[in-house]
């Protein structure tokens, strides 16, 4: 399954989006990185697209003969509920969500903050977001940096890394990212139109 497959998953990012504010390009970056956005075993078999880890309402083995023990669910929506509780109610990831609006950010945070242990876990989920949405930029060269410092460092001396992500630059909003949607910039051109007939009209009734 290729990224343009994540789509389906959408509904169900958005849903998160709402319920907990993670970003949804996030959401579907994880998806894609974690399980292919559901084809995994794991997700086919328990509907974790995510690879929780830990005991629920029921568990399994992550991965075939292994000993560690992934959550299952009844439906994709609890699975997606469940990542999303985590990432807004663990006190670690709490920081996050102060870049909601700048998703390389958020998803150095989650990761930085012991989401996941491969060392290149943020490089890749960005990859996949842009694979999702082509239209996002390169990550900066000083986040580049900040990743290289963050894999190197314990865990317990991680938090002063990431409080550096405030000083790091964004450059979202200006390649378009968070930009209105189309239909925005048409409305906006429309009213603006109607304004001006409005006072052109106002000035001829005046006369």
């Amino acid at each position: 399954m290729g990224a343009r497959d994540c789509e389906r998953l959408r509904p169900l990012a958005e849903m998160v989006r709402r319920r907990y504010g993670v970003p949804t390009i996030v959401t579907l970056g994880q998806a894609l990185e974690e399980s292919g956005c559901g084809i995994s075993s794991l997700a086919q078999a328990g509907n974790n697209v995510f690879g929780i880890h830990g005991v629920a309402a029921g568990s399994t083995p992550c991965e075939a003969g292994g000993t560690s023990q992934c959550r299952t669910y009844r439906s994709l929506e609890d699975g997606f509920n469940d990542y999303g509780r985590i990432l807004s109610t663990v006190s670690r990831y709490r920081g996050a969500f102060q870049y909601r609006t700048d998703p390389y950010k958020f998803i150095t945070w989650i990761w930085g903050a012991g989401y996941a242990t491969s060392s290149t876990y943020a490089l890749n989920v960005v990859r996949r977001m842009r694979a999702i949405d082509p239209s996002l930029p390169e990550p900066p060269a000083t986040l580049v940096s900040l990743w290289d410092r963050i894999s190197s460092t314990p865990y317990n001396e991680r938090p002063a890394l990431l409080a550096q992500l405030g000083q790091v630059g964004s450059t979202y909003y200006a390649s378009g990212l968070f930009a209105p949607p189309t239909w925005v910039w048409i409305a906006s051109g429309i009213l603006g139109l109607a304004l001006i007939g409005g006072i052109v009209l106002y000035r001829r009734r005046g006369k």
